[in-house]
């Protein structure tokens, strides 16, 4: 059980704006056999859009309004540079999404 702040606000995923906290090898697991070994290995494909642009499209309309709705509310609550970063992202999954996104802000 912790009883610090455990970080507090600072941000506990990687990557993020502030650079930390970074990887390192020293949380890496040791290898094990299992049929071959099982280890980390890189993931190459950087394509961060393509999959989520797809699920946008399949969803429902009810289903892409309470999104955005969700993506909204959360934002609301960080920081303006946060919000413009992440607007890039939803320009990059979806037009129609960002779009609505930035509307719903906007009604906040």
């Amino acid at each position: 059980m912790r009883f610090d702040d455990n970080g507090g606000s600072a941000p506990n995923y990687y990557p993020n704006h502030l650079g930390h906290p970074a990887p390192t090898e020293r949380a890496r697991g040791p290898e094990y056999p299992v049929q071959g070994l099982v280890g980390h290995h890189e993931y190459g494909d950087r394509d961060f859009y393509t999959q989520p642009r797809k699920l946008y499209h399949v969803m429902p309309e009810q289903e892409r309004a309470d999104l955005v709705d969700n993506l909204a509310a959360s934002l609301r609550q960080v920081d303006r540079d946060i919000v413009e970063r992440q607007m890039g992202h939803f320009e990059q999954i979806d037009a129609d999404l960002a779009r609505r996104v930035a509307e719903a802000l906007k009604k906040g």
